[in-house]
């Protein structure tokens, strides 16, 4: 029934619209309808938006700008139809119809903005609509930074000397000398002064050497002389009105370089040689120019050129700048390095660094009659720093191991036991406490060995094996352990008990087992290293041993002839700490070992106890 209805509106709605056509169609007195208006139709323009690919306020090099249009434009957009203003274009590409890309490169060493415009017209569509004009812009700061300091290794002043008296590097080199006897500056005669060398190419820059000097006819009351080395790049001194650029050191702490002095010189009785560090940061004190200056004087080990390795906190301040810094660590952080000399200053105008004072040939003649003073500098300046720390512990665990899997533990014995002990706690034991009960730097291990009367012969002592070492040593193979190879120094923390330290034989031993077999003669060797130390305190204190102060002990048949040689042909698998006393006592060339054989404690027994606290590292 619905849909009759439905049906039956319909067709009379159309009836009375057919009517209504039909009477407007007609004649008679009907008029004609308006005319409709011809349409028009305005097509919309391409509209383009411009982005680029730095996040970043400001562009450090080159823009990429990306157009992206709300229509197709296919070929109609070029680069031709980017104006930049501000950098320079580079290359374009059409990645669709509707997306192109343009790379721009700002100038260099400079600042400002890139401007990109697509003007009015210069993109149209398939049906011709062009677009409206469009900008974008950029910042950019392409000036270069200054590189940042380095943050450790070796940080190099120069390698070696060139010719023009310029350093490898640029940096300008040269001599200077004078005395009472010259006015306090050389004329340049021969007879006086003079420098010479061999230098790069036609040297090795490892190799080429510079050297000064300045002699006397009869012995001067005031002498100085010198060589000057300046940093990369710089020559012609200091600036009078600005800083002056250098080496900037950060982690460094040794001076190395490589000098020799004539024999005459080295010879007499003031042969120290002085090391001055001019720095490059210009500070006004009351309108006069002021430079911070490092001094250290030199004793010398050989007359011949010789590899010198100076500490830098050995060095004086000498000139503050009116108290700009108050240390030589201030100093050397706030300024780089410039220039360094060294230097003969001796007679009247010898100086001094608060230790040492400086010196020059002022009694020596040589076989022509006069008095030289002379230096050579072979090769470069650098500073180093510390060499990385090895980690041979860094605590005891459980189970008789270290944190990082060694074996350690006690060993003891003397005359009155046939040199063992049987391991009634009355005799020998230990004790500690442990990680993970304790903190690996606080953990500690300690060894003791009394006896009921004083003991002729005695030993004891703790042995630590090198990270996951245990069971001692292969009998047939090399046993693994800590390679050195820079380092120098063997750090730990020891204490004894007081009737021990109190004793006339307080010393203590350190002996280092290194891993790698030798045959000698069918049968296994290890290198031994030793070194015998007098203690500075009862109480667990910081120890640092310089490591070429051991004494090879065992060098299995010439198998290395020197501690250096042991230690760069093996790792140190074991280390131990010991006291050893009596008719067994050891020395290492220096020191004698020792144990207490002579003071009682309040129990009326002769104990000998080592404590070892936390980790034993070189570096």
């Amino acid at each position: 029934m619905n849909f009759r209805r439905a049906t039956l509106r319909i067709t009379t709605t159309a009836m009375a619209v057919l009517s209504l056509t039909l009477a407007a169609c007609g004649g008679g007195s009907g008029e004609a309808p308006p005319a409709i208006p011809a349409a028009v139709v305005v097509p919309a323009a391409p509209v383009v938006t411009i982005t680029n690919n730095v996040a970043a306020e400001t562009a450090t090099g080159d823009i990429v700008f990306t157009f992206s249009f709300n229509r197709d434009v296919g070929t109609s957009f070029t680069a031709d139809d980017v104006t930049v203003t501000g950098g320079d274009k580079g290359a374009f590409a059409r990645t669709s119809g509707t997306a192109a890309t343009l790379v721009v490169s700002p100038p260099a060493n400079s600042t400002g903005t890139v401007v990109i415009t697509v003007p009015d017209g210069a993109v149209t569509d398939a049906g011709g609509a062009a677009n409206v004009a469009v900008t974008a812009q950029k910042a950019f700061d392409t000036t270069v930074p200054p590189p940042p300091p380095p943050t450790g290794g070796t940080v190099t002043f120069s390698t070696g000397f060139a010719a023009g008296n310029r350093t490898a590097e640029g940096g300008e080199f040269g001599g200077f000398s004078g005395s009472n006897l010259d006015g306090y500056n050389c004329n340049g005669d021969p007879a006086n002064c003079g420098s010479g060398g061999e230098f790069v190419p036609a040297q090795a820059a490892a190799d080429s050497y510079f050297f000064y000097y300045h002699q006397t006819p009869t012995p001067a009351a005031d002498l100085y002389m010198g060589i000057y080395v300046q940093a990369p790049g710089v020559t012609g001194g200091f600036s009078p009105s600005a800083d002056t650029p250098g080496v900037q050191l950060t982690t460094q702490t040794m001076l190395k370089f490589k000098l020799g002095q004539n024999a005459e010189w080295f010879g007499s009785t003031t042969n120290n040689f002085m090391i001055v560090m001019d720095l490059g940061k210009r500070y006004d004190v009351s309108g006069n120019t002021c430079r911070l200056q490092l001094r250290r004087v030199v004793t010398p080990t050989a007359a011949a050129a010789t590899d010198y390795e100076i500490a830098l906190d050995s060095f004086a301040l000498v000139q503050d700048c009116a108290g700009a810094v108050t240390s030589v660590a201030q100093a050397l952080a706030a300024s780089p390095i410039s220039q360094i000399s060294f230097q003969g200053v001796g007679g009247g105008i010898a100086l001094s660094d608060g230790t040492r004072t400086s010196g020059a040939n002022l009694s020596v003649p040589n076989g022509a009659g006069v008095y030289p003073t002379t230096l050579v500098l072979v090769g470069g300046i650098s500073f180093t720093s510390p060499p990385a720390a090895l980690e041979f512990s860094t605590g005891f665990a459980g189970s008789n191991r270290t944190v990082e899997g060694g074996e350690f533990g006690g060993f003891s014995g003397s005359n009155l036991d046939g040199y063992n002990c049987n391991g009634d706690p009355a005799n020998c034991g230990s004790g500690g406490e442990f990680v993970p009960a304790q903190a690996a730097a606080d953990s500690y291990f300690f060894y003791y060995y009394q006896t009921p009367t004083p003991a002729a012969d005695l030993y004891m002592g703790i042995y630590v094996q090198a990270p996951g070492v245990t069971g001692g040593f292969s009998p047939t193979a090399d046993t693994p352990g800590v390679q050195v190879t820079t380092q120098t120094t063997l750090r730990f923390k020891l204490g004894q008990n007081a009737e021990w330290f109190g004793g006339a034989t307080n010393n203590f031993m350190i002996v280092m087992d290194l891993g790698k077999r030798y045959d000698v003669s069918g049968n296994t060797c290890r290198l031994q290293l030793r070194r015998v130390v007098t203690p500075t305190d009862a109480a667990a204190s910081d120890y640092a041993i310089p490591l070429d102060s051991f004494m090879l002990a065992q060098d299995c048949a010439g198998a290395v002839t020197s501690v250096a040689q042991a230690l760069a042909a093996s790792p140190i698998s074991q280390i131990a700490f010991q006291g050893v006393g009596g008719g067994i006592a050891l020395s290492d060339g220096t020191r004698t070992s020792g144990a207490n054989l002579s003071v009682p404690n309040g129990a009326g027994v002769y104990p000998t106890t080592l404590v070892l606290v936390g980790g034993i590292t070189i570096d």
